[in-house]
């Protein structure tokens, strides 16, 4: 039972809990960025269609309207214009080419992370 009223605390009062939501929707920002760029991991596990199904889904994702998307920003602590600002430049960078070169988890995880 200690252990559930300490829990109970650190909710209420910005602890771990907290902390925990914010870093899980971080991740789930930073995966939705990777999918949209078409950056699935391993393509063996899917055809070319599957993979730019997941990819335009991931797209999609990105817009204010959606009340999801809002969502995870809000519990990321972040803006959404902002997070729509970024995937736009990130997508136009990668198809000009500009990311080929870099480890995109890498660059994004760091954008991510400066929220």
């Amino acid at each position: 039972m200690n252990t559930l009223n300490h829990n109970v605390g650190n909710v209420n009062k910005g602890g771990s809990l907290i902390g925990a939501e914010e870093n899980l929707a971080k991740a789930m920002l930073e995966r939705a960025l990777m999918d949209s760029l078409g950056s699935i991991g391993s393509v063996n596990f899917c055809s070319k269609d599957q993979l730019s199904v997941m990819q335009s889904q991931a797209r999609d994702f990105f817009n204010t309207s959606k009340p999801r998307f809002r969502l995870m920003c809000d519990i990321a602590g972040t803006d959404p214009d902002y997070i729509v600002m970024l995937h736009n430049k990130l997508l136009h960078h990668y198809k000009r080419g500009h990311l080929k070169k870099l480890s995109l988890k890498s660059v994004i995880a760091k954008l991510i992370n400066h929220l």
